[in-house]
Protein backbone atom coordinates (compact mmCIF):
# COMPACT_ATOMS: atom_id res chain seq x y z
CA UNK A 1 0.00 0.00 0.00
CA UNK A 2 1.32 3.21 -0.75
CA UNK A 3 0.21 6.90 -0.15
CA UNK A 4 -0.37 8.06 -3.47
CA UNK A 5 -3.62 9.06 -4.15
CA UNK A 6 -4.53 6.67 -1.43
CA UNK A 7 -7.44 8.23 0.69
CA UNK A 8 -6.70 6.02 3.62
CA UNK A 9 -2.46 6.96 4.05
CA UNK A 10 -1.86 10.92 4.42
CA UNK A 11 1.38 12.11 4.13
CA UNK A 12 3.26 13.88 6.54
CA UNK A 13 2.93 17.50 5.18
CA UNK A 14 1.49 21.24 5.76
CA UNK A 15 -2.00 21.67 5.45
CA UNK A 16 -4.38 24.53 5.68
CA UNK A 17 -6.62 24.72 8.43
CA UNK A 18 -8.79 27.34 8.22
CA UNK A 19 -8.25 31.27 7.89
CA UNK A 20 -6.57 33.67 10.48
CA UNK A 21 -9.50 36.00 10.48
CA UNK A 22 -11.63 32.34 10.84
CA UNK A 23 -10.60 31.85 14.70
CA UNK A 24 -11.17 34.79 16.87
CA UNK A 25 -9.63 34.35 20.65
CA UNK A 26 -11.24 31.93 22.72
CA UNK A 27 -12.52 30.63 19.61
CA UNK A 28 -13.00 26.99 18.56
CA UNK A 29 -14.11 25.50 14.91
CA UNK A 30 -13.87 22.54 13.57
CA UNK A 31 -12.17 21.06 10.38
CA UNK A 32 -12.32 17.91 8.37
CA UNK A 33 -9.02 16.33 7.45
CA UNK A 34 -9.12 12.89 5.91
CA UNK A 35 -10.61 10.27 7.86
CA UNK A 36 -10.41 12.79 11.09
CA UNK A 37 -11.88 15.41 12.84
CA UNK A 38 -9.47 18.35 14.13
CA UNK A 39 -10.43 20.99 16.49
CA UNK A 40 -8.88 24.03 15.81
CA UNK A 41 -8.85 27.49 18.86
CA UNK A 42 -7.10 30.28 19.44
CA UNK A 43 -6.27 30.72 23.54
CA UNK A 44 -6.93 33.80 25.08
CA UNK A 45 -3.32 34.65 24.68
CA UNK A 46 -3.53 35.01 20.80
CA UNK A 47 -1.83 31.44 19.83
CA UNK A 48 -3.46 29.47 17.66
CA UNK A 49 -3.76 25.40 18.62
CA UNK A 50 -4.68 22.57 16.60
CA UNK A 51 -6.22 18.70 18.25
CA UNK A 52 -7.36 15.84 17.28
CA UNK A 53 -11.15 16.82 17.59
CA UNK A 54 -12.40 13.53 19.55
CA UNK A 55 -11.81 13.31 23.12
CA UNK A 56 -9.91 10.30 24.28
CA UNK A 57 -12.62 9.26 26.91
CA UNK A 58 -15.89 8.54 25.22
CA UNK A 59 -15.28 10.43 21.94
CA UNK A 60 -16.79 13.74 22.38
CA UNK A 61 -16.50 16.60 19.65
CA UNK A 62 -13.72 19.01 21.07
CA UNK A 63 -14.82 21.03 18.62
CA UNK A 64 -17.52 21.59 20.54
CA UNK A 65 -15.93 22.59 23.71
CA UNK A 66 -14.79 25.94 25.46
CA UNK A 67 -11.76 28.00 25.50
CA UNK A 68 -10.71 28.37 29.24
CA UNK A 69 -7.43 30.69 28.57
CA UNK A 70 -4.72 28.70 26.91
CA UNK A 71 -6.68 25.45 27.25
CA UNK A 72 -9.56 23.57 25.33
CA UNK A 73 -12.48 21.71 27.38
CA UNK A 74 -14.33 18.82 26.76
CA UNK A 75 -17.84 19.61 26.38
CA UNK A 76 -19.38 16.43 27.49
CA UNK A 77 -17.22 15.94 30.78
CA UNK A 78 -15.19 18.92 31.04
CA UNK A 79 -11.93 17.17 30.56
CA UNK A 80 -9.87 19.95 30.04
CA UNK A 81 -6.59 19.72 27.66
CA UNK A 82 -3.83 21.80 27.30
CA UNK A 83 -2.33 23.19 24.12
CA UNK A 84 -0.32 19.74 24.00
CA UNK A 85 -3.31 17.67 24.14
CA UNK A 86 -2.20 16.47 27.78
CA UNK A 87 -5.44 16.21 29.91
CA UNK A 88 -4.59 18.23 32.38
CA UNK A 89 -8.05 18.39 34.36
CA UNK A 90 -11.36 16.14 35.24
CA UNK A 91 -13.84 17.42 37.36
CA UNK A 92 -14.71 13.60 38.50
CA UNK A 93 -11.30 12.15 39.20
CA UNK A 94 -8.51 12.78 41.36
CA UNK A 95 -5.33 11.72 38.98
CA UNK A 96 -5.28 11.84 35.25
CA UNK A 97 -5.35 8.25 33.20
CA UNK A 98 -2.70 7.75 31.10
CA UNK A 99 -4.73 7.46 27.99
CA UNK A 100 -6.04 11.15 28.63
CA UNK A 101 -4.52 12.74 25.71
CA UNK A 102 -5.08 13.86 22.33
CA UNK A 103 -3.07 14.80 19.50
CA UNK A 104 -1.43 18.32 19.28
CA UNK A 105 -0.68 19.06 15.50
CA UNK A 106 2.32 21.54 14.99
CA UNK A 107 1.05 24.69 14.57
CA UNK A 108 1.97 28.17 12.72
CA UNK A 109 0.04 31.11 11.31
CA UNK A 110 1.42 32.56 7.58
CA UNK A 111 -0.08 34.54 4.89
CA UNK A 112 -2.78 35.15 6.78
CA UNK A 113 -3.94 31.04 7.39
CA UNK A 114 -3.63 28.65 10.18
CA UNK A 115 -1.25 25.84 9.09
CA UNK A 116 -0.86 22.41 10.59
CA UNK A 117 1.63 19.51 10.09
CA UNK A 118 0.53 16.41 9.85
CA UNK A 119 3.10 14.66 12.14
CA UNK A 120 5.03 15.10 15.54
CA UNK A 121 7.16 17.37 13.90
CA UNK A 122 7.49 19.53 10.80
CA UNK A 123 10.03 18.05 8.24
CA UNK A 124 10.06 21.18 5.90
CA UNK A 125 8.95 24.59 6.10
CA UNK A 126 5.34 26.12 4.71
CA UNK A 127 6.55 26.67 1.22
CA UNK A 128 7.98 30.62 0.16
CA UNK A 129 9.16 32.45 -2.72
CA UNK A 130 12.50 32.78 -3.34
CA UNK A 131 13.08 36.24 -4.41
CA UNK A 132 10.99 37.46 -1.95
CA UNK A 133 10.35 38.41 1.88
CA UNK A 134 7.17 37.32 2.96
CA UNK A 135 6.66 40.63 4.76
CA UNK A 136 7.23 42.26 1.72
CA UNK A 137 4.03 40.58 0.37
CA UNK A 138 0.10 40.75 0.66
CA UNK A 139 -1.75 37.43 0.40
CA UNK A 140 -4.81 37.34 -1.26
CA UNK A 141 -7.28 34.41 -0.72
CA UNK A 142 -9.18 33.22 -3.30
CA UNK A 143 -12.92 31.05 -2.26
CA UNK A 144 -12.25 27.69 -0.63
CA UNK A 145 -12.95 25.02 -3.13
CA UNK A 146 -14.08 21.42 -2.97
CA UNK A 147 -12.49 19.82 -5.82
CA UNK A 148 -13.67 15.53 -6.58
CA UNK A 149 -10.10 14.64 -6.67
CA UNK A 150 -7.11 13.94 -4.65
CA UNK A 151 -4.65 16.46 -3.61
CA UNK A 152 -1.89 14.57 -4.59
CA UNK A 153 -3.60 14.41 -8.26
CA UNK A 154 -4.41 17.72 -8.42
CA UNK A 155 -0.88 19.13 -7.05
CA UNK A 156 1.12 17.12 -10.01
CA UNK A 157 -1.24 18.63 -12.58
CA UNK A 158 0.83 21.28 -12.64
CA UNK A 159 3.76 18.95 -13.48
CA UNK A 160 2.02 17.57 -16.68
CA UNK A 161 3.81 19.64 -19.79
CA UNK A 162 1.74 17.67 -22.20
CA UNK A 163 -1.93 18.89 -20.83
CA UNK A 164 -0.30 22.49 -20.64
CA UNK A 165 0.18 22.46 -25.12
CA UNK A 166 -2.67 20.39 -25.31
CA UNK A 167 -5.50 22.11 -22.70
CA UNK A 168 -4.13 25.58 -22.58
CA UNK A 169 -2.25 25.54 -25.97
CA UNK A 170 0.91 26.39 -24.46
CA UNK A 171 3.89 27.30 -26.45
CA UNK A 172 6.97 26.72 -24.56
CA UNK A 173 10.61 28.39 -25.52
CA UNK A 174 12.39 25.40 -24.82
CA UNK A 175 10.97 21.72 -23.91
CA UNK A 176 10.08 22.26 -19.82
CA UNK A 177 12.31 20.29 -17.59
CA UNK A 178 11.94 18.78 -13.90
CA UNK A 179 14.72 18.70 -11.58
CA UNK A 180 14.37 17.22 -8.01
CA UNK A 181 15.23 19.95 -5.68
CA UNK A 182 15.24 17.75 -2.47
CA UNK A 183 13.30 15.00 -1.10
CA UNK A 184 10.08 17.06 -0.41
CA UNK A 185 10.22 19.22 -3.67
CA UNK A 186 10.36 19.00 -7.68
CA UNK A 187 10.41 22.15 -9.71
CA UNK A 188 9.78 22.82 -13.38
CA UNK A 189 11.08 25.48 -15.32
CA UNK A 190 8.51 27.14 -17.63
CA UNK A 191 9.41 29.84 -20.76
CA UNK A 192 6.22 30.42 -21.96
CA UNK A 193 6.16 32.03 -25.38
CA UNK A 194 3.34 34.27 -25.66
CA UNK A 195 0.29 34.49 -28.43
CA UNK A 196 -2.09 37.07 -29.86
CA UNK A 197 -4.39 35.02 -30.71
CA UNK A 198 -7.54 36.28 -28.42
CA UNK A 199 -8.16 39.42 -26.65
CA UNK A 200 -7.18 38.10 -23.61
CA UNK A 201 -4.25 37.10 -25.13
CA UNK A 202 -3.43 40.31 -26.48
CA UNK A 203 -3.86 41.71 -23.22
CA UNK A 204 -1.52 39.61 -21.70
CA UNK A 205 1.38 40.13 -24.46
CA UNK A 206 0.80 44.27 -23.81
CA UNK A 207 1.64 43.93 -20.38
CA UNK A 208 4.12 41.08 -20.41
CA UNK A 209 6.01 40.82 -23.54
CA UNK A 210 7.09 38.53 -25.60
CA UNK A 211 7.64 35.79 -22.99
CA UNK A 212 6.94 34.59 -19.49
CA UNK A 213 9.10 33.16 -17.38
CA UNK A 214 8.27 31.27 -13.97
CA UNK A 215 8.91 28.20 -11.78
CA UNK A 216 6.50 25.50 -10.63
CA UNK A 217 7.16 24.17 -7.64
CA UNK A 218 5.52 21.56 -5.93
CA UNK A 219 6.22 21.37 -1.80
CA UNK A 220 5.44 17.65 -0.36
CA UNK A 221 2.49 16.26 -1.84
CA UNK A 222 -0.28 18.98 -1.66
CA UNK A 223 1.32 21.87 -2.17
CA UNK A 224 2.75 24.04 -4.86
CA UNK A 225 4.03 27.67 -5.94
CA UNK A 226 4.25 29.64 -8.75
CA UNK A 227 7.12 32.27 -9.20
CA UNK A 228 7.53 34.50 -11.61
CA UNK A 229 6.71 37.79 -13.75
CA UNK A 230 4.67 38.89 -16.83
CA UNK A 231 6.31 42.19 -17.27
CA UNK A 232 5.62 44.64 -14.06
CA UNK A 233 2.88 42.12 -13.06
CA UNK A 234 4.43 39.41 -10.08
CA UNK A 235 2.97 35.58 -10.64
CA UNK A 236 3.54 34.49 -7.16
CA UNK A 237 0.52 31.83 -6.50
CA UNK A 238 0.79 29.38 -3.43
CA UNK A 239 -1.98 26.09 -4.11
CA UNK A 240 -2.70 24.11 -0.90
CA UNK A 241 -5.19 20.78 -0.70
CA UNK A 242 -6.43 18.88 2.32
CA UNK A 243 -7.52 15.59 2.08
CA UNK A 244 -11.16 14.86 2.69
CA UNK A 245 -12.59 11.26 2.97
CA UNK A 246 -13.40 9.15 0.14
CA UNK A 247 -10.39 11.31 -2.36
CA UNK A 248 -11.60 14.95 -2.39
CA UNK A 249 -9.68 17.95 -1.71
CA UNK A 250 -10.61 21.44 0.00
CA UNK A 251 -8.54 23.32 -2.06
CA UNK A 252 -7.42 26.72 -1.00
CA UNK A 253 -5.43 29.27 -3.75
CA UNK A 254 -3.43 32.20 -2.36
CA UNK A 255 -2.32 34.95 -4.75
CA UNK A 256 0.29 37.57 -3.83
CA UNK A 257 1.12 41.29 -4.38
CA UNK A 258 4.00 43.19 -3.38
CA UNK A 259 3.05 45.58 -0.89
CA UNK A 260 3.00 49.44 -1.96
CA UNK A 261 3.93 52.64 -0.11
CA UNK A 262 3.57 56.34 -0.98
CA UNK A 263 2.07 56.90 -4.30
CA UNK A 264 1.20 53.60 -5.61
CA UNK A 265 -0.72 52.86 -2.30
CA UNK A 266 -3.52 56.11 -2.31
CA UNK A 267 -3.43 55.07 -6.33
CA UNK A 268 -4.69 51.40 -5.59
CA UNK A 269 -1.82 49.77 -7.63
CA UNK A 270 -1.76 46.85 -5.26
CA UNK A 271 -5.88 46.08 -5.84
CA UNK A 272 -4.79 46.99 -9.96
CA UNK A 273 -1.96 44.06 -9.81
CA UNK A 274 -4.21 41.27 -8.07
CA UNK A 275 -7.39 42.23 -10.39
CA UNK A 276 -4.35 41.60 -13.12
CA UNK A 277 -3.47 38.07 -11.58
CA UNK A 278 -6.50 37.07 -10.80
CA UNK A 279 -7.67 37.05 -14.51
CA UNK A 280 -3.93 35.11 -15.28
CA UNK A 281 -4.59 32.66 -12.69
CA UNK A 282 -8.65 32.45 -13.69
CA UNK A 283 -8.01 32.13 -17.24
CA UNK A 284 -5.42 29.17 -16.13
CA UNK A 285 -7.65 27.10 -13.87
CA UNK A 286 -11.08 26.90 -15.16
CA UNK A 287 -10.51 24.79 -17.67
CA UNK A 288 -8.24 22.40 -14.85
CA UNK A 289 -11.02 22.36 -12.52
CA UNK A 290 -13.68 20.78 -14.90
CA UNK A 291 -11.40 18.34 -15.88
CA UNK A 292 -9.89 17.69 -12.47
CA UNK A 293 -13.57 16.74 -11.06
CA UNK A 294 -14.44 14.15 -13.56
CA UNK A 295 -11.17 12.70 -13.55
CA UNK A 296 -10.50 8.93 -12.21
CA UNK A 297 -6.44 8.14 -12.21
CA UNK A 298 -5.18 5.97 -14.11
CA UNK A 299 -1.55 4.78 -13.11
CA UNK A 300 -0.32 4.58 -16.81
CA UNK A 301 2.03 6.55 -17.38
CA UNK A 302 4.94 6.95 -20.77
CA UNK A 303 8.32 8.83 -21.30
CA UNK A 304 6.35 12.22 -21.83
CA UNK A 305 5.88 12.03 -18.13
CA UNK A 306 8.74 11.78 -16.80
CA UNK A 307 7.86 14.61 -14.41
CA UNK A 308 4.77 12.88 -12.62
CA UNK A 309 6.93 9.85 -12.59
CA UNK A 310 9.42 11.38 -10.26
CA UNK A 311 6.44 13.18 -8.28
CA UNK A 312 4.68 10.12 -7.69
CA UNK A 313 7.98 8.55 -6.56
CA UNK A 314 8.64 11.37 -4.20
CA UNK A 315 5.06 10.89 -2.72
CA UNK A 316 5.80 7.61 -2.13
CA UNK A 317 8.50 7.97 -0.21
CA UNK A 318 7.17 10.62 2.40
CA UNK A 319 6.65 9.35 5.66
CA UNK A 320 2.99 8.87 5.95
CA UNK A 321 0.79 9.83 10.35
CA UNK A 322 -2.30 9.11 11.22
CA UNK A 323 -2.77 9.86 14.86
CA UNK A 324 -6.02 7.66 15.08
CA UNK A 325 -4.06 4.48 15.03
CA UNK A 326 -0.21 3.84 13.63
CA UNK A 327 -1.21 0.58 11.75
CA UNK A 328 -1.51 1.77 8.26
CA UNK A 329 1.84 3.72 8.68
CA UNK A 330 3.83 1.79 10.16
CA UNK A 331 2.47 -1.23 7.30
CA UNK A 332 3.18 1.54 4.44
CA UNK A 333 6.75 2.03 6.28
CA UNK A 334 7.28 -1.63 5.82
CA UNK A 335 6.46 -2.04 2.58
CA UNK A 336 8.27 0.56 1.25
CA UNK A 337 11.50 -0.84 3.04
CA UNK A 338 11.01 -4.49 1.51
CA UNK A 339 10.35 -3.44 -2.12
CA UNK A 340 13.50 -1.19 -1.90
CA UNK A 341 11.29 1.97 -1.29
CA UNK A 342 10.27 1.92 -5.63
CA UNK A 343 7.13 3.02 -7.06
CA UNK A 344 7.49 2.87 -11.02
Amino acid sequence: MTPFNNPQLTVQSWYVAALSRDVRAGQVISTDFSNRKLAVYRGRDGETHVLDARCPHLGADLSKGDVIGINLRCPFHHWTFAADGQCIAIPALSSIPSFAQTFSYPTQEKYGAVWFFNGPEPLFPIPFFAHWKENHLLPVHLTKQTINCHPHVITCNGLDVQHYKTVHRLEFVEDPCAEQLDRFRIQLRLGIRLRANTLFEKWLKSIAGETVSATFTTWGGNLATIEGKAGPVPLLVLFSHRPFAGGRSASRTFLFVPRQSGWKRHFGVRLLLAAALKLIMGAILLKDRALLDSLDFRMNLTRADAALAAFIRQVNLMPVFDSTGPSLAQEHQRQAAAAGKEVI
